[in-house]
C-alpha cells in the first residue's frame, strides 16, 4: 500500500482519500475510531498487533502531538515489534520506504 498526498486532516491510501485518522494493516486501511485525546493506548494498538507486524509506524500528527502511553510502549516492547513514531509527514515517508519489504502496520494521526 502506498501512502500519498498527506496534508493536515487527510491522506490517500492506495489512491483512496481518508479524512480523519487511519489504521493501515495488511488487509487494508480503515478509519481509526475511538481515539481519546492525543495518547495512544493499548486498545488503539489491538487491531494492529493482531496482525503480527514486524514494524509499527505511528504518525504522531502534523505537529507531532500524539504520544504513546507507557502501557502502549510496554505492550509494543513485550511483543518485540519494531516501532517508529514520527510526525505524520515523516512517518509516511518511512512507511513508503519500508512497508513493501516488511509486515507493517500503521496508525496515523492526521491533524495536530
Amino acid at each position: 500500500m502506498v501512502l500519498s498526498d498527506y496534508r493536515f486532516g487527510e491522506i490517500r491510501v492506495d489512491g483512496v482519500l481518508f479524512r480523519g485518522d487511519v489504521l493501515v494493516t495488511p488487509d487494508g486501511p480503515r478509519p481509526w475510531e475511538g481515539r481519546q485525546g492525543h495518547t495512544v493506548r493499548p486498545a488503539d494498538l489491538a487491531p494492529l498487533l493482531a496482525e503480527d507486524p514486524t514494524l509499527l509506524v505511528i504518525g504522531t500528527g502534523h505537529d507531532g502531538l500524539l504520544t504513546l502511553s507507557p502501557e502502549a510502549e510496554a505492550q509494543i516492547a513485550e511483543r518485540g515489534v519494531a516501532h517508529i513514531a514520527l510526525p505524520t509527514a515523516e512517518a509516511v515517508e518511512i512507511w513508503n520506504h519500508r512497508a513493501p519489504t516488511e509486515r507493517a502496520c500503521a496508525l496515523l494521526h492526521l491533524t495536530c
